[in-house]
């Protein structure tokens, strides 16, 4: 990619500036597009970042600050030097200032070592001089913006930040409350949990001074530095999570990948360590010895979604029955609510689902749940049933009686409805009950439909891989002190018959059903894949036409522990 030594050169130089937070906008757009084609910029970058890191580990802090004044002396210093005659070795020919002597002790350097020290001062030199100048413009750069905020409270008032607001270098942040997330224009994703405190200091660095910082950085961001006062954090292209608290003591968690981390605050007691996926580290304020500790992944906040309420500390699934409680599937939901089927209303109010319909509906899209995209009854008499707000359309579903009770439910919890008194449902004699047991009450004749595409924004640098619960019919219907007058219910033998069918379908196909369950059955387990491209999640219960001998009212199905399983993307 590299046509000449003068190219790479070239290159070097705007990485370096990159790195010191100096750059123009076309200088970091020519080394982001090299990056993206080539894999000999992308390999020489990481070379650079290395050596970087390297001579980063020295404290140039103690190099003189050269300042307007001082610079001018040393220019109009230069001017009025004389000149240095050249020495040459000529006998009896005297040297400038020959007549000094002094006995020294003779070293000998090989030509390797004069080149490397002069190569190092020259890089010292320059990155000093950088750093020195960079201050005055730094001010300028815009060092970040932020993508979401959630609950977001700040000190000052007068430096509140929200959504698309830029971050200027240099500028302090004291976030009181709530979350932030920022991007980088090196594409370094950054949220932020309160109380902290932080400033971009350039567009690769940040400086925490306390808080929680989680960092997810791609290729592009290789070389992102998290600082503190006792240690410094070089990334190699991971996802980690820092904690600073306000006595000094500091812990890196390192989620995916690897990176550098340089621990102590004086030259003479750095040291560095690598930091491995899995690993953590941790240090206090006067030691600069870092010391392993146990790994915390769930510990940080790594993405937030203001319009779902939702932080995403690396968890393993969601809840949908949680989400049929107007949550985000990471408990926010309430009990005992849910959506009205008839209206694709939802509601807190359990009296809303004290009745019962005969009335057939179409497909009614949820609005004010966007997590959840419709409710429907799944009566096929009429021809295929809408099972989606994009139009997919089921084949496979039967003819019914087009009669519900209640509604779509959060809890295995049953309403006043008729005879039947509110209660805790059972499965094959054990309470279901909350928050121990989640579970979706979804009565004969219902449907609803889950839109992964927007529960997979929640968590970003995961993929939903599995849908897995448990599908029975409540036994509880044996129960006679679930009735208003348990003696009108004193014959039994046709409860026998109470059946109920389900379905599980995925953009309007088939992917898991089962037949004829009954109360008495043992309830059944099921674990569906989920493909990248699965729009719409869809569960639906019903009972046919000719089955059931018209004890369809009395058929209570539950989808216990319904669970969307994610996996980290590699």
């Amino acid at each position: 990619m590299f046509n000449s030594k003068n190219e790479k050169k070239q290159f070097g130089l705007k990485v370096l500036k990159l790195l010191e937070g100096t750059a123009s906008r076309e200088e970091f757009d020519s080394v982001q597009e090299l990056l993206r084609k080539s894999p000999e910029a992308r390999a020489l970058y990481k070379k650079y970042i290395n050596v970087y890191g390297t001579l980063k580990e020295v404290n140039i802090s103690s190099v003189p600050n050269i300042d307007d004044e001082l610079a001018k002396k040393i220019i109009e210093a230069e001017k009025r030097a004389p000149a240095i005659r050249k020495c040459r070795h000529e006998k009896k020919q005297p040297c400038l200032i020959e007549d000094v002597h002094y006995d020294i002790p003779k070293r000998h350097y090989s030509k390797s070592s004069v080149a490397a020290f002069a190569v190092s001062v020259a890089a010292m030199i320059a990155i000093a001089l950088i750093l020195t100048f960079a201050q005055r413009t730094d001010q300028s750069i815009k060092a970040g913006y932020v993508e979401d905020s959630l609950n977001a409270e700040f000190s000052d008032s007068s430096a509140a930040l929200s959504s698309g607001d830029i971050i200027w270098a240099n500028k302090k942040v004291e976030l009181s409350e709530g979350f932030l997330e920022l991007k980088t224009p090196s594409d370094v994703h950054i949220t932020i949990e309160a109380p902290a405190e932080f400033e971009l200091t350039k567009q690769s660095d940040i400086q925490l001074n306390f808080g929680s910082i989680y960092a997810n950085v791609g290729e592009q961001g290789i070389g992102f530095t998290v600082h503190s006062d006792n240690m410094r954090l070089i990334d190699l292209g991971t996802e980690f999570g820092i904690y600073k608290d306000k006595k000094g003591w500091t812990e890196a968690h390192m989620i995916k990948g690897k990176a550098a981390f340089i621990s102590g605050n004086s030259w003479l007691k750095k040291t560095k360590k690598e930091l491995t996926k899995g690993k953590a580290l941790g240090i206090s304020g006067g030691n600069s010895d870092a010391v392993e500790i146990n790994s915390e992944t769930d510990k940080f906040a790594r993405s937030i979604e203001s319009q779902f309420k939702a932080v995403w500390r690396g968890q393993k699934t969601l809840d949908l029955a949680d989400m049929v409680g107007g949550g985000n599937g990471l408990g926010t939901g309430k009990y005992k609510s849910g959506l009205m089927t008839i209206k694709g209303k939802y509601s807190d109010n359990i009296k809303d689902f004290e009745l019962v319909f005969h009335e057939y509906s179409d497909y009614q899209t949820v609005d004010s749940l966007p997590l959840i995209d419709g409710v429907f009854m799944p009566d096929g008499g009429k021809g295929p049933v809408k099972v989606s707000s994009k139009g997919h359309k089921s084949n496979g579903l039967p003819d019914t009686n087009v009669k519900y009770r209640t509604g779509v439910i959060n809890g295995a919890f049953h309403p006043r409805v008729g005879p039947v008194l509110p209660h805790v449902m059972t499965l094959k004699g054990v309470r279901q009950t909350y928050p121990q047991t989640s579970a979706i009450y979804l009565h004969p004749e219902q449907g609803v439909t889950f839109d992964l595409k927007k529960i997979r924004e929640i968590a970003p640098y995961s993929r939903i891989s599995r849908f897995t619960a448990r599908f029975g019919l409540s036994d509880s219907i044996f129960n006679d002190q679930i009735f208003e007058k348990p003696e009108k219910w004193a014959d039994k033998s046709s409860f026998s018959s109470i059946v109920c069918d389900m379905q599980v379908i995925v953009d309007g196909k088939l992917r898991f059903e089962v037949n004829n369950q009954t109360p008495v059955d043992k309830p059944v387990d099921f674990d569906i894949k989920l493909n990248p491209n699965d729009r719409f999640l869809t569960i639906c219960s019903f009972v046919p036409v000719g089955k059931g001998k018209g004890n369809a009212g009395l058929a209570m199905p539950l989808f216990v522990n319904p669970k969307l399983h994610f996996e980290p993307i590699e």
